[in-house]
């Protein structure tokens, strides 16, 4: 079965369809992360660190590691959710479709 050119332009690929719902779910989360306030990130991150002096003083040194490796995460989340709450996201961009 042949497919002519008016049904191949229509359907869209499988790369272009990954790409949007990649921007959907993106977009959620970037909604999600501007509703919590920058500083709320912040304060995470300083109690990970005394949260983790506290328990590499109590000798739990695995769960002072683990829970030490929270604060850089949650100071890159501070600083994402400042600049996307400084900077509007950009109207969606439309892909031209080739014939």
């Amino acid at each position: 079965m042949k497919m002519t050119d008016s049904e191949v332009s229509s359907s869209t690929s499988p790369l272009t369809e990954c790409k949007q719902r990649a921007a959907r779910l993106g977009g959620r989360i970037e909604h999600q992360i501007t509703q919590v306030p920058a500083e709320t990130f912040l304060w995470g991150a300083f109690c990970s660190i005394g949260l983790s002096l506290t328990l590499r003083f109590l000798n739990q040194k695995h769960g002072a590691l683990f829970v030490g490796q929270w604060a850089p995460t949650l100071l890159l989340l501070g600083v994402y959710s400042k600049l996307a709450q400084l900077h509007p996201p950009a109207p969606e961009k439309t892909e031209p479709e080739f014939p």
